[in-house]
């Protein structure tokens, strides 16, 4: 299977993605749509609906959820997070946002996990 993982799906920005998916899938690739917020829209057409559909919704990490899945995955997959938080630091390094933003979403990965 292959996941994606953004913050808002479906979204009318998200074209590129949309067709790369379908693409996929054509293919026979499995794929998995995450969105780790909620709608901030209405979705009005039936394709869009049937996409939402596929969508596992992780809507609005809380601060305390944050909080206490990023240790719970350190004692239940240690492994994977060491290697999770070790590409992050390397990506931090090319990228212009601040590594807090970063370290947020490798807390609300592990909310997905929790």
């Amino acid at each position: 299977m292959t996941a994606y993982l953004v913050n808002q799906y479906p979204k009318a920005s998200h074209s590129f993605i949309r067709r790369e998916i379908a693409a996929m899938e054509a293919c026979g690739v499995q794929v998995g749509r995450f969105a780790l917020r909620s709608y901030g829209w209405e979705l009005v057409d039936e394709a869009r609906q049937t996409r939402a559909g596929k969508n596992s919704n992780h809507p609005g990490s809380s601060i305390a959820g944050l909080v206490l899945n990023l240790p719970l995955a350190a004692l239940t997959r240690p492994v994977a997070l060491l290697k999770a938080l070790w590409l992050m630091l390397q990506s931090s390094k090319r990228s212009e946002r601040n590594i807090l933003y970063d370290l947020t979403d490798l807390a609300e990965v592990c909310v997905m996990l929790g």
